[in-house]
């Protein structure tokens, strides 16, 4: 039997964006899958060496980067056989992989991986039939989530402040290639969780007109997936708390967010409340250029850990 055409779909964002729930959402309808944190394309590409997705790969790469996958997947209870004689490149593996996970009458397939910005502009042009979902979340609760949940990582405040700035910028480039634009959808995390129908609208527009409906329940890797804070059984399809959570939590880290990101916020609707005196702001920014420039190397006085940087910056 001829499967008919399939859309590709790749959900991404930053961590904490909120990029699960969507996943895990558009993966619980009809003629739709979608599994996460399974194909990180990026990671692949790196591992391997590859220049391109396009390149012609070696049958001993093919293997590598097969077995380079298995590796991966294992963790996540996922096995699926592929052939390295059935692709050719990177672009080809891609394909390939989604289609493993196909259902025999889904209309869309795909994957969420955070933090893949990077590599979009290649794999779009690479891919015409891949369609972008990007989840835009408000940095004040995004940082403060991403600090909370992986509180045992290296990563600073000024590391997660820097990474949702740079994936925005490089996002936004994206938009003002016209060959790509079309392929690249940018939502924010809270309009989909208040204002769930006309994100739902807007998302089924993007991916060609299919129906899109708020499930009674959610699947994660064919489970019910229930340890989500922001659904559950509601009187709504989504639980808003986690919205604008940041101002129960430490302020600190709001001020540094918002005299960094304060202008590019406001132009995605996210205002600053904060009244931050003019002084304090150019403390906090002076701060951030100073880790800029000893993450480049050039500064020899660095703010190393998360410590050291709510230390200066407290007001």
């Amino acid at each position: 039997m001829k499967r008919t055409f399939m859309l590709k779909l790749l959900i991404t964002g930053e961590r904490r964006s909120g990029t699960t729930l969507l996943a895990n959402f558009l993966n619980s309808q009809n003629h739709i899958t979608i599994y996460r944190d399974f194909l990180h394309i990026e990671r692949l590409q790196k591992n391997m060496g590859c220049v391109g997705f396009l390149q012609p790969l070696p049958l001993p790469t093919r293997q590598k980067l097969i077995q380079s996958f298995y590796e991966w997947t294992s963790m996540l209870e996922i096995r699926l056989e592929l052939d390295a004689y059935q692709f050719s490149n990177l672009s080809e593996f891609y394909t390939t992989t989604l289609r493993k996970i196909a259902k025999p009458d889904d209309k869309i397939i795909g994957h969420k991986t955070t933090m893949a910005e990077r590599i979009l502009g290649d794999l779009l042009n690479a891919l015409p039939d891949l369609k972008v979902i990007y989840i835009l979340r408000d940095p004040r609760d995004l940082v403060n989530s991403a600090l909370h949940r992986f509180a045992d990582e290296e990563a600073t405040l000024f590391d997660y402040i820097e990474a949702w700035q740079n994936s925005l910028d490089t996002i936004l480039r994206l938009t003002c290639q016209p060959q790509i634009e079309p392929q690249l959808l940018i939502i924010r995390y809270e309009d989909f969780i208040l204002n769930t129908g006309c994100s739902l609208t807007e998302i089924s527009r993007f991916l060609g007109g299919h129906d899109i409906i708020i499930p009674d329940s959610m699947q994660d890797f064919g489970k019910r997936w229930t340890g989500n804070s922001s659904f559950g059984e509601l009187n709504g399809p989504f639980d808003p708390s986690p919205v604008g959570r940041w101002k129960t939590q430490d302020m600190d880290v709001a001020n540094t967010v918002e005299a960094i990101l304060g202008n590019v916020m406001q132009k995605f609707g996210y205002l600053p409340e904060l009244d931050l005196k003019g002084s304090d702001r150019l403390r906090f920014q002076v701060n951030y250029e100073q880790f800029r420039l000893q993450k480049m190397g050039l500064d020899a006085s660095p703010l190393q850990s998360k410590s050291d940087i709510m230390q200066s910056s407290t007001i």
